[in-house]
């Protein structure tokens, strides 16, 4: 189906935006599943390789396999118990893994990382003893070792990728590439060498970014693309060509947002908000857009420290939590807690948890108070002086005490501690395509609007660019530097209503 063709009633009602944000989380899965299978794959296979490397070695030494003369060489080179098997098994694989044996492309079959992954690894348990008497003896030792390993790897490494490529013929994992290029250069793209395996790329469609600079309009290139990672479920993105920066950093930023890889050429412009990471597919070197934050490692991390500080809080904080939910529960009829369906990243809905600061009718009565949001017409909703909120509940939200429950869903994955606000799905239905940036990472319980004031800044595009400027330059030390921040702000109730 040609892109103008496509089934405009599927999307009715929905922000196609938001769709493909919902579907994020299936694109990063199938990208998971193939790094899971590659990484295992790749470490048994180089496990096994120096067991059995191991074992000729001890058989060709101990056993005389090859006859005495070659046994006796050996024993002088590398005597028994002269390397630990397990912990150098141990250190190659870390050696690889730290010299990118590991990752995607054709890189894995490189002669040089593996080569050197081999020689760190080796290093890692040898090198105290190039400092041991006799000096070149140990030397002697730890060269034959290093290369040995290094050549079974190079080589085991190189029929691998032949059993593959013959067990693997209609590459089932390729990945689901869309190539968005301008129309002269289509077809320099298909054809491009670094696309050529099809075990690696298969292209399930294409976006003419000829009329780059024209205001998008339904058939403009990131449209298209939307349209395509959709109906095709792709996930990879392939910008080729002379693409002008801002289009090329839009392109990313929507497909990053619905979870694809994103990859290129390398270009000489440098995209906000992006990374390159070098990866190579024969050879051929290709640049993989990716955000500072969005590595799995530091996604881990961050995920690691929300449930430990959380955990932690809500132990410590449980005897306030009783005393709050009593005085709600004794200052005015309803429920101690409330709960409110909100957007979290990807799209996905979830049920954020409040002490009730609001009468309990509260929202059968916010349609009468719309005139009096203090944002007009734009998709945040927050009146000053606003009648429903109880006594109690005013001095709740001066001090941001009742937001304290949301520890419980920063320890349930539903919010992390610094990021954006969770919007409501109200808000989001009317979002424009760029403000559901704001849905590319988890919900955060304070973030960078909170610490700028809050309710001071008066326009929602503000508080987009705020945390667009967040998402994009994420970093530890930018979380902990919030963290530090939003102390200081409950206690003055900056910006609070």
């Amino acid at each position: 189906m040609a892109f103008g063709q496509a089934d405009e009633t599927k999307y009715s009602g929905v922000p196609l935006a938001e769709i493909l944000h919902a579907r994020a989380p299936h694109a990063v899965s199938r990208h998971l599943r193939r790094t899971l299978l590659r990484i295992t794959v790749l470490a048994f296979v180089d496990l096994m390789t120096l067991e059995l490397l191991q074992i000729i070695l001890s058989a060709a030494r101990d056993q005389a396999w090859f006859g005495p003369r070659i046994a006796a060489d050996l024993a002088s080179i590398v005597p028994a118990g002269t390397v630990p098997a397990l912990p150098l098994q141990a250190a190659v694989l870390l050696g690889l893994a730290i010299c990118g044996g590991y990752v995607g492309g054709a890189r894995k079959r490189h002669v040089h990382s593996v080569a050197l992954g081999a020689v760190l690894g080796v290093l890692f348990v040898t090198w105290t003893d190039l400092f041991t008497p006799p000096v070149l003896s140990r030397l002697n030792g730890v060269v034959f070792i290093t290369l040995a390993i290094a050549a079974a790897l190079v080589t085991v490494r190189s029929v691998l990728d032949i059993v593959v490529e013959r067990l693997r013929p209609r590459a089932t994992l390729a990945l689901r590439a869309i190539l968005i290029a301008p129309s002269r250069e289509l077809r320099a793209g298909r054809t491009n060498p670094a696309f050529g395996d099809p075990t690696e790329f298969r292209f399930v469609g294409e976006v003419d970014a000829t009329h780059s600079e024209q205001t998008e309009g339904p058939l403009g290139p990131t449209s298209a693309m939307m349209r395509l990672i959709d109906e095709k479920r792709a996930d990879t993105v392939v910008l080729f060509g002379h693409l002008s920066e801002p289009l090329a950093e839009r392109l990313a930023r929507v497909a990053d947002a619905a979870g694809c890889n994103v990859v290129c050429l390398p270009r000489a412009a440098v995209l906000h908000g992006f990374e390159p990471q070098l990866v190579f597919h024969h050879g051929d070197p290709l640049m993989r857009l990716v955000r500072p934050g969005g590595r799995g490692r530091q996604l881990v991390v961050k995920r690691a420290m929300d449930f430990v500080i959380s955990s932690v809080l809500l132990v410590m904080l449980a005897p306030l939590f009783a005393l709050i939910a009593a005085a709600v529960r004794l200052s005015s009829r309803g429920p101690a807690l409330f709960r409110q369906v909100r957007i979290g990243q990807g799209g996905r809905r979830f049920l954020m948890w409040k002490f009730r600061s609001m009468i309990a009718t509260a929202e059968e009565q916010q349609a009468e108070l719309h005139s009096r949001n203090l944002y007009g017409d734009e998709p945040l909703f927050k009146v000053v002086h606003d009648p429903r909120i109880t006594a109690l509940g005013n001095f709740l939200r001066r001090t941001s005490l009742d937001e304290l429950p949301q520890f419980w869903n920063v320890l349930r994955g539903d919010m992390s501690l610094v990021g954006p606000r969770p919007p409501l799905p109200d808000e989001v239905v009317r979002y424009r395509e760029h403000h559901f940036v704001r849905l590319d990472v988890r919900p955060g319980l304070t973030g960078p609007w909170q610490v700028s004031g809050r309710n001071r800044i008066m326009h929602f595009e503000d508080v987009v660019q705020l945390e667009s400027r967040y998402i994009a330059e994420w970093s530890f030390a930018r979380d902990a530097m919030i963290l530090v921040r939003t102390l200081p702000a409950v206690i003055r109730m900056d910006g609070a209503l």
